[in-house]
This record gives structure tokens, sequence and C-alpha cells, in this order.
């Protein structure tokens, strides 16, 4: 025990939580460059990585093929949420040449991203109470995440595309 009263295996989660909290203020504080021929690079990633696990998921562990689905369904739903959430505090410009659009997040999307990842505490937590505690449901929880992530950041970047582009005109 340290003199926060928490042993060494509570302060690794705490150090991680720390690091992504400041990956994300970091990169929402900042202008970020996004040319717009690969605009939506990341999203398409994002979805291929999501149907791959999806698909993990439900090929490993069959008996999470309706979890899966339904969590699908919600994360589609919550992932689009998000990215409107996002896209509604982030400025975006063009640079000079009119080819990049440069975007910048805020404190407000930074927590918005947090509050994203921490649903994925979130389903952990009700489905380890609810006595399912497996590779499977782990791996589903993971699957689901990913496709929120990836619903996000195509509604996200689809938003970003339009204001940048009505700028160029």
């Amino acid at each position: 025990m340290n003199g926060l009263g928490l042993g060494t295996g509570a302060l690794v989660p705490l150090l991680v939580l720390a690091l992504i909290v400041g990956r994300f203020l970091a990169r929402e504080l900042r202008d970020r460059r996004i040319p717009f021929s690969r605009f939506f690079t990341l999203p398409i990633v994002f979805a291929v990585i999501a149907a791959a696990l999806v698909a993990l998921a439900v090929s490993t562990a069959p008996y999470v093929s309706v979890d899966v689905a339904a969590g699908t369904v919600a994360a589609l739903a919550v992932g689009a949420g998000i990215g409107l959430a996002v896209d509604r505090f982030t400025s975006v410009r063009l640079d000079p040449a009119g080819t990049v659009a440069i975007v910048r997040g805020s404190w407000i999307t930074a927590a918005i991203w947090i509050g994203a990842l921490a649903l994925r505490l979130l389903g952990r937590y009700v489905a380890y109470g609810a006595g399912l505690r497996s590779a499977g449901t782990t791996l589903a929880l993971n699957a689901v995440l990913v496709v929120m992530l990836a619903a996000a950041l195509l509604v996200l970047r689809r938003r970003l595309f339009l204001r940048a582009r009505a700028l160029r005109t």
C-alpha cells in the first residue's frame, strides 16, 4: 500500500487513465491539419477494424451474437451522437491554399471523447455485475466500443468535411 491507500494493482489503471486523458487533451487542444484527400482515411480504418472485431467476437463466442448485434445497433446510434456533439465544439478553418482543413477541438470535445471511452468501462461493470465474465463478453464489449468509435469518427469527419468544403467557396 502507498500513502493514498491504493495497492500497486490500482495504480496501473490510474496511470493508464492519466495517460489517456493527457493524450486526448493534447490532441484536442492543438490544431490538426487534415488534407481533403485524406478526410475519411481514419474512419474507414476504424470501420474495417470494427467489422473484423465483430466477426471475431461472433465466430469465437457464438453465445454473444445477440448481444453483439444489439450492442452494434446501440453503438451506431450513440457513436453518431458523439460525432455530432464533438463537431459542435470543434472549430474548422482552411490553410491559405485551401487544400487542408485545420481543425481544433476544445476542453469539451476532449471530455466527450473521454466519456465515450468511459462507456466501455460502464459496459464492463454492467456485464460483469450480471455475472457475464468471459473472454467472449470482453471481446464483444471491445467490438461494440470500436463500432461506436468508428460511427463517431465517420459522422464527425463528414460534418467537418462539409464545413471545410463550404469555406472553400
